[in-house]
Order: structure tokens, then C-alpha cells, then sequence
């Protein structure tokens, strides 16, 4: 049976916070963890007993299970949380959308829970580029960032996206909200070599359940605070000078290596690593990577 209990001596920011700690697996060793935020609910998984707090975040489409695979590698140096983003696993988002406040509010919550000033962050795909956002937040306190297959850094199509108009966005959205016209348009652009695999592939993923619908949405709306010019993040993470581990596939199609190689170039304090993966590059391989750079560092 789950075990309930209130937080003792709570910071103010997450005094009303409940804490249901759910063992996921004997074998896993890994706790699921609520608190409460706003009207919402935000689950994490928490795992490990090192002195060391570092904060995980999934990419679109994925939930916080994906870095269990990391555990055996992360679990003697890190109490880790992997947190499920809005409209993501076992997080209750009841907001319209989401901003760089929210991050920044679950990321204190989860240090004061832990008692710690400072901290690491990881981040997956459109979870580095979320971190890419809280390294303004929270520079004094970071002592080191892991980007994997990072979203942000050079990625064609997402500045653009996301200056269409608010107005613009929601006429789309009326019009994509019974999608089964626009899906046959992209089978006939598809089978005529019109549109690549990748983008047909997402968007029949996405736009084929209405919550899956809803979770685009809310993004397509919540990517306003994540997209920054890709000068004003070097120039940032340049100043504060952390250690930054960068994580690529060599054949990841949609963030490619010369980007990794870009980054090490650009900041002196990043080491870049090059795993034989294409996108999804989170397995037992990252797993053995992790645990020799943590054995030395």
C-alpha cells in the first residue's frame, strides 16, 4: 500500500505540498512523488542516495521513466527527480499552459524538499531546452548541466513557429481540432515524397488523440518563454562558465552532431561526448558513458 504523509517543517513554497511516495519496483528502487502546484499535480520519480540533487526533465511526448535507465549510473552520486512535464505521465496539469515561472516554482519546490541550495540539472531534448530557459533562473546555484540530444541550439523551424500571432495559433487549432481532412492531405504529400517520414510521423502521433491533441496545443502556446536566440544562450552559459556534458547522436536526424561540435567549440567548459545513436540515445550504452565520467568528476 502507498505510504501518505505531510511534509514536516516545509518551506513556505511547498508547505501545503503532499508527498505520496509509491514504490515503483523492488528491483528499480525508484519512489513516485507528488506535490501539489497551483490547481495542478506534479509527479516525479525520485531515485538514488548520493549527497548530490540533480533535477531530470524528459523531452515532448516522453515521461520521466525515461531515465531509468541512467539509474544504476546516477544512483551512488545523485538523489535524482525526474520530473513528468504538463500533460506529460503522471503530472495532473490543470493550467491553460505552462512558462518558465512554472519550471522555475517545481524546481525550488524540489530543492527545498531536499534541502539543498545548489544543484544539477539534466535535460532531453525539449527538456535541455527548458534548461537552456533556468539557466537565467537559477545561475548562482547550478553546479553543472546535462544536455542530451538538446532541443534549442540551431533548431530549424522553431523560431519561426513560435512567433505566429496568439490569434493565428488559435484559428489553427479550431481547424486542427477535428484533424481527419488534414491527416489524408499529409498521406497524399507523403506518398508522393512531399513531406519527410519524420513529419508525418509526429504529426499522425499528435494530432491522431484528442489529449495528445491538447498536450501540442498547450506547448505550441507554452513555447514563447522557451525560445531564445541561440547567441544569448552561449553568451550566458559562457559567463556562468559550469561544467556542461553534451550528449549526441552521431545519427540523430533531428539535432545533428555538427551542433555538438559547435557548442564544445563555443564553451570552454562543455565536453562533448558522441554516442552511436540516433535520437533517442538514452540505453544502457549513455548508462556506461555516465558512469565513467562520474567515477572522475
Amino acid at each position: 500500500m502507498p505510504e501518505s504523509y505531510r511534509l514536516k517543517n516545509a518551506h513556505p513554497i511547498c508547505k501545503n505540498a503532499e508527498e505520496i511516495v509509491t514504490k515503483i519496483s523492488a528491483s528499480r528502487n525508484a519512489e513516485r512523488i507528488y506535490f501539489a502546484y497551483k490547481n495542478s499535480r506534479i509527479g516525479c520519480l525520485r531515485f538514488g542516495h548520493g549527497e548530490r540533487l540533480l533535477i531530470a526533465f524528459h523531452g515532448f511526448g516522453d515521461r520521466a521513466t525515461l531515465f531509468l535507465p541512467l539509474q544504476e549510473s546516477l544512483e551512488p552520486h545523485y538523489t535524482v527527480y525526474a520530473v513528468d512535464l504538463p500533460h506529460h505521465g503522471h503530472t495532473q496539469w490543470r493550467e491553460s499552459f505552462f512558462n518558465k515561472r512554472d519550471i522555475k516554482r517545481i524546481i525550488s519546490t524540489i530543492a527545498e524538499m531536499e534541502n539543498k541550495y545548489s544543484f544539477e540539472l539534466m535535460g532531453y531534448s525539449f527538456g535541455a531546452r527548458i534548461l537552456q530557459r533556468m539557466v537565467w533562473e537559477f545561475a548562482p546555484r547550478l553546479d553543472r548541466l546535462f544536455l542530451l540530444a538538446p532541443d534549442g541550439f540551431n533548431t530549424k523551424g522553431m523560431f519561426e513557429i513560435s512567433m505566429i500571432p496568439r490569434p493565428i495559433r488559435y484559428a489553427l487549432w479550431w481547424i486542427l481540432n477535428k484533424p481527419f481532412w488534414f491527416l489524408r492531405i499529409l498521406t497524399f504529400f507523403r506518398k508522393y515524397k512531399l513531406i519527410n517520414e519524420f513529419i508525418y510521423d509526429f504529426t499522425f502521433k499528435h494530432l491522431g488523440r484528442v489529449e495528445r491533441r491538447m498536450r501540442l496545443f498547450s506547448y505550441w502556446l507554452s513555447m514563447d518563454d522557451f525560445v531564445i536566440p541561440m547567441q544569448r544562450v552561449l553568451d550566458k552559459l559562457q559567463r556562468i562558465n559550469i561544467p556542461i556534458e553534451l550528449f549526441f547522436g552521431e545519427k540523430d536526424p533531428i539535432v545533428p552532431i555538427a551542433t555538438g561540435r559547435m557548442l564544445e567549440s563555443e564553451l570552454p567548459a562543455s565536453r562533448l561526448h558522441v554516442l552511436d545513436a540516433t535520437h533517442k540515445l538514452i540505453s544502457p550504452v549513455l548508462n556506461g558513458l555516465l558512469k565513467k565520467i562520474l567515477q572522475v568528476n
